[in-house]
């Protein structure tokens, strides 16, 4: 899967890596991550609510970064993290020594997940 800059549709049960490059808001400018002490994407199900996290420094085999000065980060889901169709919001939150720094500031992202099934959108 290529560089995704934001939202992301999957199908369920998807195993397809799926990699962001954080950039400022002017879309050109990587977010060096070479200081961060950890990086957390959380996942909030529109619907019920519910919180699905990954911690770079909890399971750095399925979340982690790749490039830190370029900002890349990847995410290697499993059958089972995502095996119902839904929609989540989320956002990328870099840790260092001053704080936490969620990406993008004042919004979120949107993951879609649809029927293994179904065509892609």
């Amino acid at each position: 899967m290529d560089i995704v800059s934001g939202d992301v549709t999957i199908r369920t049960g998807s195993q397809d890596y799926i990699k962001w490059q954080l950039l400022l808001e002017d879309s050109v400018t990587p977010i060096s991550l070479a200081g961060a002490d950890d990086v957390i994407i959380r996942f909030k199900n529109k619907t019920d609510d519910t919180i699905v996290e990954f911690k770079v420094t909890d399971n750095p085999q399925k979340f982690f970064i790749t490039d830190a000065a370029n900002g890349k980060i990847e995410l290697r889901p499993a059958v089972g993290d995502f095996t119902t169709i839904a929609s989540y919001k989320f956002h990328i939150i870099p840790v260092d020594s001053v704080g936490n720094h969620p990406i993008p500031e004042g919004r979120d992202y949107t993951l879609q997940v649809i029927d293994s099934y179904a065509p892609a959108v």
